[in-house]
C-alpha cells in the first residue's frame, strides 16, 4: 500500500516549520513502515505523542545537512550525508535543515529489538556510520520505499521480514561493535543474539559464528560448554522453532515444504524432517494441519 504524497507525519511525528515543505513516497507492511522523503530547508520538529514507547524510527541521510536539537543543555548531533539516527516514539527533539535533505526513514515495532536481545531505545541516540551494514540497508529499504508496483501478501510478509532481519542486525552491530566482548554482554550472549538474527541462514556454523564474534572456534565452543549447550545444537534449535512457525504461518502455506526447509535454514526437507522428528514436533505436513484445524475451531460457527 503506498503512502499518499505530501504526509509528512507518518510514523515519524513529524511536525513542519512555517512554509517548509515536504514530499513522502513509501510502503508500510501493517506495524512496519518505509518512506523516502524530501525536506525543504527550514526547522521542524519530531513531537512526541502519549502511546506507549513501543514504537521506534531509524533515519538515513542520503542527502543534504541537519542539525538534531536535544534538550537544552545537550549538544546538538549534526547529521549529514551517511549519518543515521534512531529514535523512540516518545523523542521530542528539533531537526535544523540547513540544506534541503533527502531522507529514508523505517518504523518498527519495539519488539523487534527486543526479539534480537537489544534493548529498546529511549530518546534519540546516533549511530556509527562506519558500519558496514548501512549502505547496502540502505539500498535495499531506498528500492522499498520506492517501488511502484503492488506487492502480494507473501511478498509483503517477506520484505517486513527481511527489513526486520537488516535493522536488526544494525543495532546489534552499534551495540556490540561487530559483535566483540563488551560490559553489557559476554561472547556467549552475543552469540545467543547472533544466532536468533541469522538461523534461518543456511551459511551459519559454528565456523561462521566464531568469526563474526573475532573469536576462535575453540574459545567459542568453551564458551557454550561453561552454559552447558552446544553450538550446532542450539543452532538446530533455533531452525526447528523457525519451521515450526513458517509452517504454522497461513500466509505461508503458498510454500511448499521445501521451500520452508531453506527458509529456516535447513540444507534439505530431509534434514528439517529429521529435525523436526529428533523434537517430536511431528512431520511437516502433521504441524501445518494441525495448525490449519486450530484455526478452523477458533473461527465463529
Amino acid at each position: 500500500m503506498h503512502l499518499p504524497r505530501l504526509t509528512p507525519n507518518y510514523d515519524l511525528n513529524l511536525r513542519l516549520g512555517s512554509g517548509q515543505h515536504c514530499t513522502v513516497v513509501g510502503i508500510d507492511f501493517g506495524a512496519t513502515a518505509v518512506t523516502a522523503l524530501h525536506l525543504q530547508a527550514g526547522e521542524c520538529t519530531i513531537a512526541a505523542d502519549d502511546r506507549p514507547d513501543d514504537t521506534f524510527s531509524l533515519v538515513f541521510v542520503v542527502d543534504g545537512e541537519l542539525a538534531l536539537l536535544s534538550p537544552p543543555g545537550e549538544p546538538p548531533v549534526k547529521a549529514g550525508r551517511g549519518d543515521v539516527w534512531a529514535f523512540s516514539r516518545t523523542s521530542n527533539f528539533d531537526v535544523a535543515v540547513a540544506a534541503d535533505a533527502q531522507l529514508v526513514a523505517v518504523s518498527l515495532p519495539a519488539q523487534v529489538l527486543r526479539d534480537f536481545g537489544v534493548g529498546v531505545i529511549h530518546g534519540m541516540r546516533g549511530l556509527d556510520p562506519e558500519s558496514a551494514m548501512l549502505s547496502p540497508v540502505l539500498g535495499f529499504l531506498r528500492e522499498v520505499a520506492l517501488t511502484d508496483v503492488d506487492t502480494t501478501s507473501v511478498a509483503s510478509y517477506f520484505m517486513e521480514k527481511l527489513v526486520h532481519e537488516m535493522v536488526g542486525g544494525i543495532m546489534l552491530e552499534n551495540r556490540g561493535a561487530r559483535f566483540v566482548a563488551t560490559r553489557r554482554k559476554g561472547i556467549f550472549d552475543q552469540a545467543m543474539d547472533y544466532i536468533a538474527a541469522r538461523a534461518g541462514d543456511g551459511a551459519l556454523t559454528p565456523e561462521l559464528l566464531a568469526r563474526e564474534l573475532s573469536v576462535s572456534l575453540r574459545q567459542l565452543q568453551r564458551e557454550f560448554k561453561s552454559h552447558n549447550a552446544s553450538i550446532a545444537v542450539v543452532i538446530l534449535q533455533h531452525r526447528v522453532d523457525l519451521s515450526i512457525l513458517q509452517l504454522k504461518d497461513p500466509l505461508l502455506d503458498v510454500l511448499t515444504i521445501d521451500q520452508v526447509a531453506v527458509q529456516s535454514g535447513f540444507s534439505s526437507v530431509v534434514q528439517m524432517r529429521r529435525a523436526l522428528r529428533d523434537a517430536c514436533a511431528g512431520t511437516p505436513t502433521e504441524i501445518r494441519d494441525r495448525a490449519r484445524e486450530q484455526r478452523r475451531a477458533k473461527q465463529p460457527a
